[in-house]
């Protein structure tokens, strides 16, 4: 009797529980995959199996979301257009970060003649910023898109290139991989120079990149359920050290709100 009623007890559990597709519009292995493993216990606690697929890019990620309940992953540096957020369709900010332009020298003057090559994230926005540091720099430097920021510090670590401008910049003097020269903040950050000093008053010169999750085609319960189960996740010990501890990243903002604030910010930024 006792295994009949684990058994009935097994299917019914496996009966409540929901899958859910969740879109990342990325491939495997970059900072993302990182989130992603501290994040998705917390939504397999509510009841929701999330199929994690990685589509490569936004605009494979945009095909996906026919109208059905799923998750998504989305970034304001991605290569097309980003989508207008939704407050009814929110879930959270995973972190918020400035792009550093870091290199391995001692000072950025180093690179000014010579050879240069520069790693860039894919599309407009950073191959623009790239031209605007080479035409700033020299115009002997070299600009090369690579698809996320892991593949950026591999580039950086097997010296296929030189300078990277990268959301990893923290993380990449951590581990003693670089030296990081320039952010692209309004005022000084941690004594660095502003980007904007470099290349002028150029687009996206003072610039934040934010990740987030959305949802489409879900019942306000249940897109709640899982939006109040990330948000608790995202203010555990864990995952602070994760994203400040091992990322060398900003924290969310405190509230589904502010959160919400800070990506809208983002978005404007982008335009």
């Amino acid at each position: 009797m006792k295994q009949l009623l684990t058994f009935l007890t097994f299917c019914v559990v496996s009966a409540s529980a929901s899958a859910l597709d969740f879109v990342i519009p990325y491939s495997t292995g970059g900072s993302t995959s990182l989130v992603l493993q501290n994040i998705l216990p917390a939504i397999k606690a509510v009841g929701v199996d999330a199929d994690v697929r990685y589509v490569g890019n936004c605009r494979m990620a945009q095909a996906q979301l026919t109208g059905k309940p799923q998750l998504y992953f989305w970034s304001n540096d991605l290569e097309c257009a980003t989508p207008t957020i939704d407050p009814t369709s929110f879930v959270a900010l995973f972190y918020w970060t400035p792009l550093y332009l870091c290199g391995r020298q001692d000072n950025l003057s180093a690179y000014k003649t010579g050879n240069v090559k520069l790693a860039v994230n894919v599309g407009p926005l950073h191959s623009q910023l790239g031209g605007a540091i080479r035409a700033a720099m020299s115009t002997d430097m070299r600009v090369i898109s690579y698809a996320n920021t892991g593949a950026i510090k591999t580039s950086l670590v097997t010296n296929e290139v030189d300078l990277v401008l990268t959301t990893i910049g923290p993380a990449l003097v951590a581990e003693g991989l670089a030296k990081c020269y320039a952010a692209s903040t309004n005022n000084n950050l941690a004594g660095l120079v502003t980007l904007k000093s470099i290349t002028g008053d150029v687009a996206n010169s003072v610039y934040f990149a934010t990740g987030w999750i959305s949802a489409q085609g879900m019942a306000p319960a249940d897109l709640k359920n899982i939006q109040n189960a990330v948000q608790e996740q995202m203010r555990t010990a864990a995952y602070r050290d994760l994203i400040v501890g091992k990322m060398k990243r900003e924290l969310p903002d405190a509230t589904v709100e502010q959160q919400i604030h800070r990506v809208t910010q983002s978005l404007q930024l982008n335009k």
